[in-house]
């Protein structure tokens, strides 16, 4: 593969743009043309904190993109799985206290008839504290403000399906699903799960669909690279399946590949980047109540914390192991047996930690 500096991006949604934003600025000297259709953004407005990640990359000031897209933070929400409701309060990490994780010491405080606090959300509330929230915006007026920056830097647009010439690097964020976007914001988040429909409501918008989670297991091929739900059909009911894309753009800007260099950067993109995508599929599964399949690192995940209440490392998992824990705990999944560190902790300490919440 030659040197970049001829690429084509095919797709003129949040990711199509995203991605011709940051190729420009890791390429000034390369001609960047964005091909398509104006469209309407395929992804709701929710995002990680890593979406603050991708925005330092490009140029994007945090104050300007969430005043210019009424960014709102959400620390936690009201979830209904096909009819049990229950309160999910997200965590990136595992806290812990007197040398053990957190939750090991409640599930012990419960099975040993402690009284409040019962229910696993109102500990998560405490221990959120410092933890950078999850985050709900208007993914239009988010695609305005990208599509204002593309042509700010140069980037041309050409309403065609693709490139008519040869480009040295095509990508392509073009996919299907997406969204029905409804005018009801709500004032708390709230997501209903059934084997029918989904319903999300956040402060910012709310919005319906039945999506399913599911690899395209595309990556990086020659020339072509995909990104986006071109890559992966996923959606999780929170901020990352637009975090993970953005997450992809930066990757691939890491792993440009060097002249002869005989593919290997695309086949590294490749593993790194199908390994992230299978493990969002397996907590998109997680979130939409659907069973693990056998033999899969999602069923490996479940079985773990069903016998000690353990989430296993995972290198590249974009999902901490607190949210993890805090999925499972809100859905009722009691461990069979308890942690070993959990029982050095004397009960008085235990009494200290949680007697604080009454």
């Amino acid at each position: 593969m030659k040197r970049t500096g001829n690429i084509a991006v095919i797709g003129a949604g949040l990711i199509g743009h995203a991605a011709a934003i940051a190729f420009r600025r890791a390429l000034p000297d390369a001609r960047v043309v964005l091909h398509g259709a104006a469209q309407a953004a395929e992804y709701p407005g929710a995002a990680t904190a890593e979406i603050h990640r991708f925005h330092r990359l490009v140029g994007l000031e945090e104050a300007m993109f969430r005043r210019r897209c009424s960014a709102v933070p959400v620390s936690e929400g009201e979830w209904a799985l096909d009819g049990a409701a229950f309160t999910l309060v997200p965590l990136g990490n595992v806290p812990f206290a007197d040398g053990a994780a957190l939750h090991q010491l409640w599930l012990r405080w419960t099975r040993d008839g402690g009284e409040e606090p019962r229910d696993w959300a109102q500990v998560a509330r405490r221990a959120a504290g410092g933890q950078p929230p999850e985050e709900r915006f208007s993914a239009e007026a988010y695609l305005a403000l990208l599509a204002e920056m593309a042509r700010h830097l140069g980037v041309e647009r050409d309403g065609g399906d693709g490139p008519q010439g040869q480009a040295d690097l095509v990508v392509d964020t073009r996919g299907v699903g997406g969204w029905a976007i409804l005018d009801e914001p709500g004032g708390v988040e709230r997501v209903a799960v059934s084997s029918g429909s989904t319903r999300w409501e956040t402060p910012v918008w709310s919005a319906r669909s039945s999506p399913q989670p599911r690899r395209e297991r595309r990556g990086w091929h020659g020339n072509l690279l995909h990104l986006g739900r071109a890559a992966l059909q996923c959606e999780s009911f929170d901020g990352h399946p637009l975090s993970a894309a953005l997450q992809d753009i930066t990757r691939a800007i890491e792993l440009l590949p060097r002249p002869d260099s005989a593919g290997r950067e695309q086949a590294e993109y490749s593993r790194r980047t199908g390994l992230i995508h299978d493990f969002l599929c397996d907590w998109a599964a997680e979130r939409a109540g659907l069973p693990p399949q056998v033999g899969s690192s999602h069923a490996a995940l479940r079985q773990q914390f069903a016998h000690r209440g353990r989430i296993p490392f995972r290198d590249e998992d974009p999902v901490g192991q607190g949210a993890w824990i805090g999925q499972l705990l809100g859905r009722g999944v009691r461990p069979a047996n308890g942690d070993p560190v959990s029982e050095s902790v004397s009960q008085a300490q235990i009494h200290a930690l949680f007697g604080v919440f009454r």
